[in-house]
């Protein structure tokens, strides 16, 4: 199985709690030999993805959504929000 990680464009800039989740969960994921790649917007081919897994719902996130909703791919949300 391979899934797509994707999550609010300035998260690293500030890593917190939400950061940790993704990498957590990326790792725990590879351990069972799940492939994990992490969705990059100058190469957005996500074509061998069984299911795209999104990290919040901060501003920035609701396009890539409604994105992955229209190509009908499975999709998971953490609704992870740290609000300022």
């Amino acid at each position: 199985m391979q899934v797509t990680f994707n999550t609010y464009p300035f998260a690293y800039f500030k890593p917190g709690g939400g950061e940790i989740q993704l990498n957590q969960t990326k790792k725990a994921l590879e351990e069972k030999g799940i492939k994990i790649d992490l969705f990059d917007q100058w190469n957005p081919d996500i074509s061998q993805s069984q299911i795209v897994h999104n990290f919040s719902v901060m501003g920035g996130t609701l396009g890539f959504v409604n994105t992955i909703s229209d190509l009908q791919i499975p999709l998971a949300v953490s609704s992870i929000l740290w609000p300022n």
